[in-house]
């Protein structure tokens, strides 16, 4: 049980086994008496017969003391409820010794030190002689000019990635279209803008979106290809086969 365990970490000396009134009345008259210590004598002793009728409501009213929701109507829940103001006590009392162990304190020596030289970690990306030189690039490949420098330097990576890897330089009519320019700006893509800017805007976009999935479509298909050329082997055993009985 989780209040077990609970109320052991905090010095309880008893097991807690089962969900018997009994033994709940012992956690809180203990947690009343050796930690919280809201009450006299004289009241906590309502708190330690758990055979007793009214301890039920002796227990509710001690843990809405403790600014416990009154919708917390079982008697589970208010003893869990107590068990927390009780951890929070003892976690206070302690404060800079648990906080040592907390994960932002946790020391890293023995973590190995790994340093990476890759020179793109320092690039400063606002500087203006690198916005002058990833403009240069773009001219040369073609590519439009954007106010915001890393964009273009993605654009960039893009293009060459596409386009200037060795099968491409090689054999460059496999890897650029060919024939008429879609003519997109006569499409219909299905829906109105009135500002006439952002409608073609969105007639690029449906189109990238369009070669977006058609290159899903065809990754889809080379798996399927290649599941297929396992799973479905033409090779046939007729000794294995059988006909009637």
């Amino acid at each position: 049980m989780n209040i077990n365990y609970t109320a052991k970490s905090i010095g309880y000396p008893k097991d807690i086994t089962t969900n018997d009134n009994s033994q709940y009345a012992d956690l809180v008259y203990w947690l009343e008496t050796s930690v919280l210590k809201k009450k006299n004598s004289s009241e906590r002793e309502f708190l330690r017969d758990g055979i007793a009728k009214d301890w039920p409501e002796h227990l509710h009213k001690y843990a809405v003391g403790l600014n416990c929701p009154k919708s917390v109507s079982n008697i589970e829940g208010q003893v869990d409820f107590i068990l927390n103001c009780a951890t929070k006590v003892k976690y206070l009392e302690k404060e800079d010794v648990y906080n040592k162990y907390s994960i932002g304190n946790l020391k890293t020596s023995n973590v190995p030190n790994v340093e990476v030289d890759n020179i793109l970690d320092h690039v400063d990306y606002t500087s203006k002689d690198f916005q002058i030189g990833i403009n240069k690039m773009a001219k040369l490949l073609n590519i439009p000019q954007h106010p915001d420098p890393k964009v273009v330097l993605r654009a960039c990576a893009t293009v060459t990635s596409n386009r200037l890897h060795k099968n491409a330089l090689e054999k460059p009519e496999n890897y650029i279209v060919a024939g008429m320019p879609f003519p997109y700006k006569e499409a219909d893509p299905g829906f109105t803008i009135s500002n006439e800017a952002v409608m073609e805007a969105a007639k690029v976009l449906r189109l990238l979106y369009i070669s977006d999935l058609r290159a899903l479509q065809t990754k889809v298909n080379e798996c399927i290809v290649a599941v297929q050329s396992v799973t479905a082997n033409p090779k046939t055993d007729t000794k294995l086969g059988q006909v009637g009985k």
